[in-house]
């Protein structure tokens, strides 16, 4: 390899209650060499703890979850003392318009728009920069 250029190294944490969704949005980060998976969840309260200890860049999230709806745990993540940015990934269009009292860097429906999903790691990637972290 040539050229040690610094690649900036987004922190990642993914949280679906279904093991499916995670793996399929797992091997759509695994595109973006510059994303690095940190954990992923299928229950919400563990993947707080994580959070919380891990301080990602970005948790990728459901909103229609048992335990706690993601909005109200994207409000929590944002409550923690560092940075977020929070990803909404759901099936359900019902929740797209309400998931925005959070705001989040973006919302994607499920199944998942590969063009979308480009769109919002180029934003994600960008915001990332602009924090000046690497």
């Amino acid at each position: 390899m040539r050229g040690h250029g610094v690649v900036p190294m987004v922190k990642a944490i993914l949280l679906d209650d279904e093991l499916p969704a995670l793996w399929e949005l797992k091997h759509m980060l695994d595109n973006y060499p510059e994303v690095t998976v940190a954990g992923m969840f299928t229950n919400p309260h563990e993947a707080f703890k994580i959070i919380e200890t891990e301080k990602p860049d970005a948790v990728f999230l459901d909103i229609n979850m048992p335990l706690i709806n993601g909005i109200d745990l994207a409000l929590k993540i944002q409550e923690l003392p560092f940075e977020v940015m929070i990803v909404f990934v759901t099936a359900y269009s019902r929740y797209y318009q309400q998931s925005f009292q959070a705001n989040p860097l973006d919302c994607i429906l499920k199944p998942i728009d590969e063009e979308h999903f480009q769109e919002t790691m180029e934003r994600l990637l960008e915001q990332y920069r602009s924090r000046g972290r690497s």
